[in-house]
This record gives C-alpha cells, sequence and structure tokens, in this order.
C-alpha cells in the first residue's frame, strides 16, 4: 500500500542575523566628579592658595569658578553644577568667610578626599585636602566630622 507522506510545510522566514551593537563603554555615575588626584599631600600648588590646590584636584571647573574662594558656590550654582550640603568623595568644599575658621574676606575651599559613613551608609565624617589653612601653603588634610558643619555657610560641589 501505498505511504501516506505529511504534506510539506511551507519554509519559515527566519529574520536576518541582526549586527552587533557597540555598547558604549561604562560611564562613572552622573554625582562622581572628574578628579585629578595625582600630586602628592605636602606639595604647594601654584600660590599655594586653597584655590590652588582646589583646581589642581578639580580641572573641570577651571573657567567656571575664580576669584575668593566664597564665590564658587554662588557660581557653581549659576554654571549649574550640583549642590549639596553633604560631602561626597571628590567634591569641593566651600566655607563662607568667618564660617569654621575661614578668612573672613575670602573664604576657604577644600577637596573632598574620602567620606566615612556608619553601617546605614551616612557619613560621620569626611577627609578634606586643601592649601592655605592655618598659614600652611603646602597641601595639608583633616578629617571633620559632619556633626561639626553648620546648617549655613558651607556648599559642596559635585
Amino acid at each position: 500500500p501505498p505511504v501516506d507522506t505529511p504534506p510539506a510545510q511551507p519554509p519559515v522566514d527566519t529574520p536576518p542575523a541582526q549586527p552587533p551593537v557597540d555598547t558604549p563603554p561604562a560611564q562613572p555615575p552622573v554625582d562622581t566628579p572628574p578628579v585629578k588626584a595625582d600630586t602628592p599631600l605636602g606639595t604647594t600648588v601654584g600660590r599655594g592658595e586653597c584655590t590652588d590646590w582646589a583646581l589642581d584636584r578639580r580641572p573641570d571647573l577651571a573657567g567656571t569658578v575664580n576669584g575668593n574662594a566664597q564665590a564658587w558656590a554662588d557660581e557653581a550654582r549659576a554654571a549649574g553644577r550640583p549642590m549639596s550640603k553633604t560631602p561626597s568623595e571628590g567634591n569641593l568644599m566651600v566655607l563662607q568667610g568667618g564660617v569654621m575658621g575661614a578668612g573672613g574676606a575670602t573664604g576657604h575651599v577644600a577637596y573632598v578626599e574620602s567620606v566615612q559613613r556608619d553601617a546605614n551608609g551616612n557619613p560621620t565624617s569626611f577627609t578634606i585636602s586643601e592649601q592655605n589653612w592655618n598659614g600652611s601653603k603646602a597641601s595639608t588634610s583633616r578629617t571633620i566630622p559632619v556633626s561639626d558643619l553648620p546648617a549655613n555657610g558651607v556648599d559642596f560641589i559635585g
């Protein structure tokens, strides 16, 4: 007897192979500023001013901020830079004149090297590097408890 063969199936349209997609390289989180941290502590940058050290650490802010340190927060804010009242690594801390020992007519600026956090991730203290603090034109570092920050007169530029 003849064998029944199933009817031929129509060919299945297979979509053409897609070329591989180039994935852009991973970008750092938006809140991580570009930094240059290779100048060793103890070095004097420029004329030894706090602003010289800050711009050495944060060259991306050149042309955005200038002059006395106490003007930097307003200049950065006007340029659309992220601002905070809480320190993050890579931020610049801007002290208004007379706040936390900053020069009355000039203010002070320092670079946030690291932030120490409690078990819940809340900042407890932070370490800054700076120039021209307490008469030292060479760069130095110190750790500041977050609890020492006043409600006004301190801003962090991201």
